[in-house]
């Protein structure tokens, strides 16, 4: 589990970065999950499969956003 707990404190590490630069803490959560999600599906190598990967993630990052 070591490697989960890891990438946990990198993403509040993160999630903190950003909103010390005035960013909202539900858009910076946003930005932290979008990016981890980008970094794997990048790793797909089909350009279409991610674009389509990518805008599914961004429809429900944009539902959990406003679904609280």
């Amino acid at each position: 589990h070591y490697p989960l707990r890891r990438q946990r404190q990198m993403c509040i590490r993160d999630r903190f970065y950003l909103m010390s630069r005035g960013i909202a803490m539900a858009d910076a959560r946003r930005l932290v999950v979008r990016g981890f999600f980008n970094e794997i599906v990048s790793e797909i190598g089909n350009e279409e499969v991610q674009n389509r990967i990518m805008d599914r993630i961004d429809a429900e990052l944009e539902k959990a956003a406003h679904n609280g």
